[in-house]
């Protein structure tokens, strides 16, 4: 079955297979088909015995260098073709195909230019060499066209084609690969050029022997794709079937859905598979009358083929059974729903210009205007995809005026709820969003996206779980509000949490009802009918009691009725409004035909829909974002980083705002890239929901999604900010200084730092940074990275914690059956003393991604506010490759130690003059404790003001000698990173204390920082670094150099080091698993405290604060709408 499958190739070629390709089961053992045991090869496939040897010059260049060109006749074929160019890369063999009804200069110049632009635009390659029979130099505007681009064209000599042999020898496989498939599926010769399409198709990704048993298709895009994806860079064939097989595919009236009313008509017909247009769109070949369409709507009987008698096929299908016809159709519908095709990445870059769906839409819109197709219409249709007339074409103006009188009753369904605003908003909203044909979002974009959860209705409230797992909750469902006051029994409402005075006696499901049947009947919601609900949440899912948000614009706006509408639809589409209104504003691209993006890509976008909550978990308004499909962008030389602000930095500044009481104001830049302009061509698509035949967007503005969107806002920020005056601080890419006043961000969020006597002048920059960009906020900083910021200013404490994260790894363990957590699962320390080794088998690769997810969730935590699984992380994410049963136990370990020790808050503050009133390191190593390759472990850590801002837990990148030498490498990373702290301490103008200076100062200092103490458990290296005359005795060249660095920053005072027992040292924990005893000492020495009745009475403050005038203003912009309906008494619940 292979064999047909993949165009009758030889059979080495298919012994190989497995090994080169993904998607493939080979049941025979790998046994192949020879040449002479298939007749249709035996026929097609005879040919003369020839051996050419290898150019030495192919061995040295790269894919793209060198390519070759050739052309090939044929009989006047389907859609008037009778020429094919087949364009081959030499190092890789990987061919494109090119089908032309004229060889004329001009044909041939647009072929070999789009096709260049093509290299350069997708894989960032330039050609170098070409390799041509005589027939390009009968076209000399076509040679210099190829000159002029600094190609050197090498012809062969007259009549000896063997000097293009590469090329020649790839078309011979090619054609004879067609005959065979051809011959094998009966095809008409007619056919020949959809043959030699699927030929090429398959060719590109059949292994062969001269490439290393690997396809063409992996050795080309192996060279331009990142390391990491390479693994994918072989072809995926799980979606090829037996070519000329029988196909049953959908009409286009049932995929337009129309004739609803004739419901015994067929939804599909016969057709024959002839070809492949990507991953999972098929080339359908339908003999009875004589075309051939692209189509995904389709399945397939393998063992059935044309037999070359249309008039029995005719008969076949006039008298086929009307229930096998719909069988067929409920098993296409079934297959549809429960598999996805997958879509290799470079599959989108086949539509470069237009697929066939808008090409014909463009065609039928240019007609009604008059206007005349270009003269090169037959090439652009034939570039990657043979072009075939739509089923059954009405008149082009009769077709057009139908489908927009479709798609504005579609689109009038869609606002339906709001019959007496329609002439109001139209007026308001942008060309863009008066109609547009809703097309289907591509499964690919959709792949990793959450699937609703199941709902629950209201009643079950009060039958809520503290324990259970969740995705999403408000504060009141915290777990907290068991121990801290909060009753058991008390529920949130709609989407806020309320009083318990309020909502003792209420019964939420008859309130909500009451609420509904006082509103008359065309005002009423659908979502006051409660159809969803949700258990009492833990802390960290705010969104709890929320439906699950929806993944593509059609749950907002179903195409029939048969599927519910999301119960927000009409919000998210009035924020789909709103946001397009916003890009209207800001001029971020401009409307353009399709024709004009002829040789650049056109990326795909998609509605991306979120919820706003307030800071108190309660749903705020409803959020919708357009992204653009930048991993669509082919990657080239520019940059595109963008720095963020490192975590050490983040709590450096938190440190000295606990320190110094100074002040944090809080600020988002709302729609931040958009402020910047791009600096290249870019066209996207209309929105999904807001399409129309024949029309794209050329942007002019970056927008989220794009690869060099981060970079051009943070150029554009940067200027803004030294245009008004500020200067970087060296050190530190995001945070920047005026006078007293820092601003530092994180992409869009933005912080102003301050003492509390400059406030005039932080005021002065905000109200200048304001007038730039649109800033909201000025409130305390509360949160900043998912890190919610505590203080207490009257004690000039703060603590940082990670509760609402740490609440949400609830949902990556492993549920018992009783929900329950037994006794020797309890996870007091993160890990256990007994060493992890790897794993014998081989993973599945589901099993791998979910570690890798897992580890990913606990390094996150890891670097940003909890040291104390630091050494976990870092052994558990030596096993992401391939991780065994242990290492899943391990990850579950850290996991619910992480989840049960939530409420941990790193703390920061100390008393001016005291001994935490400086700069502490600490530097640790466990000598050659891994086993297999007895390298050793190192780590730092390092507190400023009493809270500690820096620490790392590694393995040493080479195998150390002895206990000296570990120390020493660890010692001189820990004094490199101090080092680093303490020129962006001084950058940020605070003075560390001294001995003439007891107490840290928050100025600029006018000398250099004191000597930085670097604490060590190690008395060997201490004395090896300290003393003068002593000389390490270690034949490894690098360990001597950083014993002669340390020792010249010691003797330049720059830093020093001191003997500190191990019981009392820092970092002791971020290097080995430790005890419970010692366990708790290591997360004292962190200062990680358990701050749980302060987490309480932040909120319960919090609470208190929120007035009624923020309760009107909510109700008035229906904001609390949900929670109108589930309260009574609104009124009694605000002033309580």
């Amino acid at each position: 079955m292979w064999h047909r499958r993949l165009g009758h190739p030889g059979p080495e070629a298919i012994r190989h297979l497995v090994g080169s390709s993904r998607g493939v089961r080979l049941l025979t053992g790998g046994s192949a088909i020879s040449t002479i045991d298939c007749d249709a090869c035996g026929t097609s496939k005879l040919h003369r015995q020839v051996r050419r040897a290898v150019k030495e010059a192919l061995l040295r260049e790269k894919p793209a260098d060198r390519i070759a060109i050739d052309f090939h006749d044929y009989d006047e074929g389907y859609e008037g073709y009778r020429y094919t160019l087949l364009v081959t890369d030499r190092s890789s063999s990987y061919t494109w195909d090119f089908y032309l009804t004229r060889r004329t200069t001009d044909v041939l110049l647009t072929v070999i230019t789009d096709f260049l632009t093509l290299l350069s635009t997708q894989y960032g390659a330039r050609v170098k060499v070409i390799e041509t029979d005589n027939e390009i130099l009968k076209h000399p505007r076509v040679v210099s066209e190829i000159e002029s681009r600094g190609i050197r064209l090498e012809p062969c000599a007259p009549n000896t084609q063997a000097q293009n042999g590469g090329a020649e020898r790839i078309a011979a496989t090619i054609k004879q690969r067609a005959r065979a498939m051809a011959s094998g599926a009966k095809l008409p010769d007619i056919l020949w050029p959809e043959a030699t399409k699927a030929s090429t198709y398959l060719y590109n990704r059949t292994p062969t022997a001269s490439r290393g048993w690997r396809t063409p298709y992996e050795v080309f895009h192996k060279h331009f794709w990142a390391a990491e994806a390479a693994p994918y860079a072989r072809p995926d064939l799980s979606h090829l079937r037996a070519y000329g097989c029988k196909a049953f595919a959908m009409t286009r009236q049932a995929q337009l859905k129309q004739n609803r009313r004739q419901r015994l008509a067929p939804r599909a017909f016969i057709g024959y598979l002839v070809g492949y247009s990507s991953s999972n769109c098929f080339r359908i070949w339908n003999p009875l009358r004589d075309e051939v369409f692209t189509t995904r709507d389709v399945v397939f009987n393998e063992k059935q083929f044309f037999n070359g008698n249309l008039k029995e096929l005719a008969e076949e299908f006039r008298y086929m059974d009307l229930q096998e016809i719909q069988e067929r159709i409920t098993q296409l519908i079934d297959q549809t729903n429960r598999t996805t095709i997958p879509q290799d990445a470079d599959e989108e870059a086949d539509e470069v210009v237009e697929d066939y769906e808008h090409a014909e839409l463009s065609d039928i819109a240019a007609l009604e205007r008059g206007t005349p197709p270009p003269e090169d219409a037959l090439y652009t249709k034939a570039r990657f995809q043979l072009m075939t007339p739509p089923e059954t074409p009405p008149p082009p103006s009769a077709f057009f005026t139908a489908l927009r009188s479709t798609l504005l009753d579609v689109r009038g369904r869609e606002h339906s709820d709001h019959p007496s605003k329609t002439s109001e908003d139209s007026k308001t909203i942008p060309p863009l969003l008066r109609w547009a044909p809703r097309t289907s979002f591509k499964a690919a974009f959709l792949a990793g996206s959450a699937q609703p959860r199941a709902q629950k209705t209201y009643k079950d409230k009060t039958k809520r779980s503290m324990d259970g797992p969740a995705d999403c909750c408000t504060w009141a469902d915290h777990p907290l509000s068991a121990r801290v006051g909060w009753e058991a029994s008390e529920t949130t409402t709609g989407v806020g949490c309320t009083r318990k005075a309020a909502i003792d006696e209420i019964d939420l499901q008859q309130g909500a009802s009451a609420v509904a049947e006082q509103k008359p009947e065309s005002e009423r919601h659908p979502r006051s009918t409660n159809t969803y609900g949700a258990q009492r949440s833990p802390l960290g899912d705010p969104w709890r009691t929320l439906p699950a948000l929806p993944t593509s614009h059609d749950q907002l706006a179903p195409r029939n009725n048969a599927t519910k509408a999301h119960p927000f639809a009409r919000e998210f589409l009035e924020a789909e409004q709103s946001h397009l209104r916003g890009h209207e504003t800001s001029r971020s691209w401009r409307e353009v035909a399709k024709s004009e993006a002829r040789g650049h890509q056109v990326l795909g976008c998609h509605w991306v829909y979120t919820y706003e909550l307030d800071k108190h978990g309660r749903l705020a308004k409803f959020k919708a974002r357009l992204v653009i499909r930048g991993d669509q962008q082919a990657k080239d030389a520019r940059d595109t980083y963008a720095a963020t602000l490192a975590g050490m930095s983040f709590r450096i500044l938190m440190a000295l705002a606990a320190r110094f009481d100074m002040e944090l104001l809080q600020y988002d830049a709302v729609n931040a890239f958009v402020h910047a302009t791009l600096d290249e061509t870019v066209f996207m698509q209309l929105p999904p929901g807001y399409r129309r035949p024949g029309v794209i967007l050329r942007l002019q503005k970056a927008l989220c999604g794009l690869r060099r969107s981060p970079i051009l806002w943070q150029r554009h920020l940067e200027a803004g900010l030294r245009a008004l005056g500020f200067s970087r601080v060296a050190g530190e890419n995001c945070c920047w200084q005026r006078g007293q006043v820092t601003f530092f961000f994180y992409v869009d969020d933005c912080v102003l730092a301050f003492p509390r006597e400059h406030s005039a002048d932080a005021q002065e920059a905000i109200n200048a940074l304001q007038k730039r960009y649109h800033l909201e906020g000025g409130k305390d900083l509360q949160w900043f990275l998912g890190i919610e910021v505590i203080r207490d200013r009257s004690t000039r404490k703060l603590w940082l914690s990670q509760a609402v994260f740490a609440e949400k790894v609830r949902k990556l363990i492993t549920p018992r059956a009783d929900n329950a957590e037994a006794p020797e699962e309890r996870a007091y320390t993160p890990m256990t003393k007994t060493e992890l080794f790897p794993y014998d088998g081989e993973a599945a690769p589901w099993e791998i991604n979910h570690y890798q997810k897992r580890v990913g969730t606990i390094l996150y935590a890891a670097v940003m506010t909890r040291p104390d699984i630091a050494f976990a992380a870092s052994r558990l994410a030596r096993f992401n490759h391939n991780p065994g049963p242990t290492h899943h136990k391990a990850v579950e370990r850290v996991l619910r130690y992480l989840y049960n020790t939530r409420y941990l808050c790193l703390e920061y503050g100390a008393t001016p003059g005291s001994d935490d009133d400086t700069l502490e390191v600490a530097s640790d190593a466990s000598f050659a404790d891994n086993t297999l390759d007895r390298k050793s472990s190192q780590a730092f850590a390092m507190k400023l003001f009493g809270g500690i801002v820096a620490w790392k837990a590694n393995k040493q990148t080479t195998v150390t000698t002895s206990t000296t030498e570990a120390e020493l490498l660890s010692l001189s990373q820990a004094a490199r990173e101090a080092l680093f702290a303490s020129r962006l301490i001084g950058a940020l103008q605070v003075q560390l204390p001294t001995e003439s200076m007891p107490e840290a100062q928050f100025a600029t200092p006018t000398r250099t920082q004191p000597t930085i103490q670097i604490q060590c458990d190690n008395q060997q290296t201490v004395r090896l670094v300290n003393a003068e005359l002593v000389q390490l005795q270690t034949r490894l060249r690098h360990v001597d150099i950083h014993n002669h660095w340390l020792r010249q920053e010691i003797a330049e005072h720059r830093v020093s080091v001191a003997y500190t027992p191990s019981a009392q040292l820092m970092a002791d924990g971020l290097t080995k698993a430790l005890a419970l005893p010692q366990f708790k000492i290591f997360c004292q020495q962190l200062r990680l405290s358990d701050q749980r009745a302060l987490l309480k009475r932040n909120r319960e403050c919090k609470l208190v604060e929120e007035d009624e005038r923020q309760v009107a203003e909510a109700m008035k912009n229906d904001v609390w709408d949900m929670e109108a309906r589930d309260l009574p008494d609104t009124d009694n619940m605000a002033k309580t």
